[in-house]
């Protein structure tokens, strides 16, 4: 049973690694990032680092930036919550 597919990506920084979309009947779409363990020093650390990275919705992308409208509150306004 196939659960996902993978794709070779390049960052911006010029980090290469491999975009992962799993699909699980409980858990849904889930999204990883695969990336070479450069911090590997022994033989028993692991080759690779997988991340999870949670897809943002559309509509929360700036909620929580000033992205040079002065309308909308900076993040660090002073409100405790």
């Amino acid at each position: 049973m196939e659960i996902g597919a993978a794709w070779k990506k390049t960052a911006k920084s010029g980090v290469q690694y491999m975009s992962i979309i799993i699909e699980l009947p409980l858990l849904g779409k889930l999204q990883c990032a695969l990336f070479v363990n450069d911090k590997k020093t022994s033989e028993n650390q692991p080759d690779f680092k997988l991340v999870y990275t949670p897809k943002q919705e559309k509509s929360n992308q700036n909620t929580f930036s000033n992205q040079g409208n002065q309308s909308e509150p900076a993040l660090n306004d002073g409100v405790p919550w």
